[in-house]
């Protein structure tokens, strides 16, 4: 029975496929982690009347929040 060494410079580039391919997972959930806190935060924006009006731009989510004296917009 013969052991076969995939030699030094395979082995680092299968370790860096695993290391990309498990970062990219963990980007993805952190994503979808900060997705889930930004819809929490806009319903309960909602619930209390902060939020004005809402609409999608080229550039992303346009959010008007009513303050006391002044309207400010922020881009996500």
């Amino acid at each position: 029975m013969a052991i076969v060494d995939a030699g030094e410079g395979e082995s680092k580039w299968r370790e860096l496929d695993i290391l990309r391919s498990f970062h990219l997972i963990l980007w993805k959930k952190k994503l979808k982690e900060v997705n889930g806190f930004l819809s929490k935060l806009k319903k309960k924006l909602r619930k209390r009347e902060l939020i004005e009006a809402r609409d999608s731009t080229a550039s992303g989510l346009k959010i008007q929040f009513k303050l006391a004296s002044s309207q400010t917009n922020f881009n996500y």
